[in-house]
């Protein structure tokens, strides 16, 4: 299953390029996601390259700051892990909590001085952050539809995007989270 799930992947992404008159690999990738619109624009080198529609979380509006809030956090992260095994076709996980939600939730006693420190080490390093706190995580960019706010806190798109974002993306490309434009 998955290595046609890849290999589909990899057909898109290459239709993508073609489409668009792109060589991979795409330079300067990043991810700016409009919650307020449910869009996710994806750029390369500063210019747009493509307009998703998605989905948020079960309670979008407002930032996330503990675990089964439903909410999309807003900020400043990067994709820290990718999974092809995901239920909800792929997965790239972004680097939820950042440091300003960890700080938060130090100051809020959600976490310890010693899990603070274990995240921004991750952080520092460009790692995936501790997912296993009162914070949430496991926040990602995923397939299995963009219709309706549904996820528990994730971005959700349709298959075919999630399928061109798969090859598009590395680890470390930023994606920028905003309320409204």
């Amino acid at each position: 299953m998955t290595e046609s799930k890849l290999k589909r992947a990899k057909q898109r992404y290459n239709a993508f390029l073609a489409e668009n008159g792109l060589t991979h690999p795409l330079k300067d990738i990043s991810i700016k996601i409009v919650k307020s619109e449910r869009k996710l624009f994806l750029y390369s080198e500063g210019g747009l390259l493509k307009t998703y529609q998605i989905g948020l979380g079960g309670s979008p509006e407002g930032h996330k700051k503990i675990q089964g809030d439903q909410k999309t956090p807003v900020g400043e992260y990067y994709i820290c892990t990718r999974n092809d095994r995901s239920r909800f076709n792929l997965f790239l996980g972004i680097s939820y909590p950042n440091i300003k939600d960890t700080q938060q939730g130090l100051s809020e006693r959600l976490i310890s001085q010693a899990k603070y420190e274990q995240i921004k080490e991750a952080l520092d390093k460009k790692q995936k952050p501790s997912w296993g706190t009162k914070l949430g995580g496991a926040i990602g960019i995923h397939g299995s539809g963009s219709n309706y706010d549904w996820t528990l806190g994730c971005i959700a798109l349709n298959d075919a995007g999630i399928e061109e974002l798969w090859f598009t993306t590395k680890f470390g490309t930023p994606v920028f989270i905003v309320e409204n434009e």
